[in-house]
């Protein structure tokens, strides 16, 4: 990683946070070459606001910038200074983005029901899951473990997207959070299971195409 970049949506009136140095201790570079699954040191202003629950760290590869891949849990060393764990990456140039969510004055949404939304996905997400597991891979009531880690891998991506508010389902959003090995058996899964859903799990199919419509007029009403 060459270069930093911060994208930061922030919070009226609150101090602006800055990055100026990532340091790797595994390499014992600054500003370059970075190890995955490793940690690393952020230095730079008002650090401390990465520390937020609202605050999310990504890299963000610099050859498709729609790709985010979230960054580990973010630890304070002292309000100028924070290290985080590198995810497993591909090889490749990234860029790190700093998402503060501020919350909408005109939004209604509670915290419960932005849960159930989470709660609806990660259940579509399984069921889809399973059913291709079931026909694909001829198992009968469990996950294989390829399709186990897959599902354990979609509800964490849910638990962790910071857009739950503004979409119902991961076709709704702009962003690509999941690693490239993931999207591609996300993908598998999807194309196999998407028309089938309505045979083995009618209601948990009708509500996902009525929300996901619904939400998809909102947001091209709003572009």
């Amino acid at each position: 990683m060459k270069t930093i970049k911060a994208e930061i949506l922030m919070i009226e009136g609150a101090p602006f946070p800055a990055i100026e140095k990532v340091y790797d201790p595994s390499s014992k570079k600054c500003n370059g070459r970075i190890t995955p699954q490793a940690p690393i040191v952020i230095t730079g202003h008002h650090l401390d606001m990465l520390t937020w629950d609202s605050a999310n760290l990504y890299l963000v590869s610099s050859v498709n910038d729609r790709m985010l891949i979230e960054c580990g849990d973010i630890h304070k060393y002292s309000d100028d200074k924070v290290y985080t764990t590198i995810p497993d990456i591909d090889e490749g140039e990234y860029f790190l983005a700093l998402m503060i969510l501020m919350k909408d004055k005109e939004s209604k949404m509670s915290a419960e029901k932005i849960q159930s939304k989470r709660e609806q996905e990660k259940e579509v997400v399984s069921l889809m899951i399973g059913l291709y597991c079931k026909k694909k891979h001829k198992t009968k009531g469990v996950l294989c473990d390829e399709c186990k880690k897959l599902d354990d891998y979609a509800k964490l991506r849910s638990d962790k997207c910071p857009f739950m508010e503004t979409k119902t389902f991961c076709s709704n959003c702009k962003v690509h959070c999941y690693k490239p090995e993931m999207r591609e058996k996300i993908r598998g899964v999807m194309r196999y299971s998407g028309p089938r859903m309505i045979f083995h799990h009618p209601a948990a199919a009708i509500r996902h195409v009525i929300l996901t419509k619904k939400e998809k007029k909102q947001i091209e009403s709003k572009g």
